[in-house]
Formats: structure tokens, sequence, C-alpha cells
């Protein structure tokens, strides 16, 4: 149809434990892992709403990379963002 546009938008407020980050880690202050959960779903909101699949994917891992201190980069988070990425752009 022409002259339609159909946008589709993401909000995300994940948790730090919901995200699966070091929240447990008695070396971390109490708030780094929280800080870092906004950071992280700002910036999926950011990416998603505004970048194809594999750029978003590209910023995203990148970013989650540099808050590895806080257990970004490692499996589980990275499979929150796998889901993330299916939902929001995969139609079922």
């Amino acid at each position: 149809m022409r002259n339609v546009t159909i946008k589709k938008t993401i909000k995300c407020d994940l948790t730090a434990d919901q995200w699966e980050l070091y929240t447990h880690c008695e070396d971390l202050q109490p708030t780094a892992c929280a800080l870092v959960a906004e950071k992280l779903n700002r910036s999926v909101e950011f990416f998603l709403n505004n970048y194809p699949k594999d750029e978003a994917r590209k910023h995203m891992t990148k970013l989650m990379e540099q808050y590895s201190e806080v257990g970004a980069a490692d499996s589980e988070p990275f499979g929150i963002l796998a889901d993330l990425l299916e939902l929001f752009y995969d139609e079922k």
C-alpha cells in the first residue's frame, strides 16, 4: 500500500538480574550492575529503533564487551540480546 508507514518501537526496562549480570558479586559496587543494566536498556532502545538487525547487534556487542567486568559479555546477557533481536526484527 502506498503512503503508509508502519513503525515498530521497543521500550526496554530489564533489571540487572534479568540481564543476568553479576549482581551478587561482592567486589562490585552495589549500583554498578543497575547502572550497566540501565545503559544496556537505553542502548537496546536506541540501536533497535534506529538500525537494521545486524548493525544493532554489532553496536550492542561492542557495548556489552565494554562492561565485561559486570558480566555483560557473558553468554547469558548475549542470549538476552539475541531474544530481544528476534522478538523485535523477526516476524513469526
